[in-house]
């Protein structure tokens, strides 16, 4: 059976189910809301897609994800960090 490669459709849902669980990990006590998990997975399934070179981007969407992520930390108070991990990493699998 061959590997195929993800589609929007799957990704985003998966990104914000990934998302939520990575919100509920990294801070259990919190009130979360809104749909980043589902973008940064979106972000994770291109970046994914931009390094086995299947689309050509010129490293814009790898810039695009670390700008985003360093304005996730920088704003870990007010942001969902386990949120926007969890919709990152659930494209890595």
């Amino acid at each position: 059976m061959e590997a195929t490669e993800p589609d929007a459709e799957s990704v985003a849902p998966a990104g914000e189910v990934a998302g939520a669980a990575g919100a509920l990990w990294w801070s259990p006590n919190s009130q979360t809301v809104g749909a980043s998990g589902a973008i940064f997975g979106v972000l994770g399934a291109l970046f994914v897609l931009e390094r086995r070179r299947h689309i050509a981007t010129g490293g814009q969407v790898a810039s695009l994800l670390v700008l985003n992520l360093v304005i996730t930390f920088a704003y870990s108070s007010s942001i969902s960090v386990g949120g926007h991990l969890g919709g990152v990493h659930q494209t890595a699998e």
